[in-house]
């Protein structure tokens, strides 16, 4: 095999694992939304049916201590204008969640 051949081919395989990624798997929402408060603000909106939200800020991966019970890591929180904090948490499927 010659190595446009191999680059080609480990091409297609990069473009076929990327076709298996879906934005409510955790580690890939994670990516997407990373600092990007127009692209959450604009998930928000629709899901709430909010067309006036605006959000100030998102963070990903957020670990939130709670030393009287368990800590929790929130898959995004986002603060709207109001300083209102909306915690945003993706499942793909029903297994595991809480």
């Amino acid at each position: 095999m010659t190595v446009t051949e191999q680059i080609d081919q480990k091409h297609q395989e990069d473009l076929q694992r990327l076709r298996g990624f879906r934005l409510l798997d955790d580690d890939f929402l994670t990516k997407c939304f990373e600092g990007d408060t127009a692209c959450m603000e604009l998930v928000l909106q629709i899901v709430l049916e909010k067309s006036d939200l605006k959000v100030l800020d998102v963070r990903t991966q957020v670990f939130v201590e709670n030393l009287l019970n368990r800590s929790v890591r929130l898959d995004i929180l986002a603060t709207d204008d109001t300083g209102a904090k909306l915690n945003v948490e993706v499942q793909r499927s029903d297994k595991g969640a809480g």
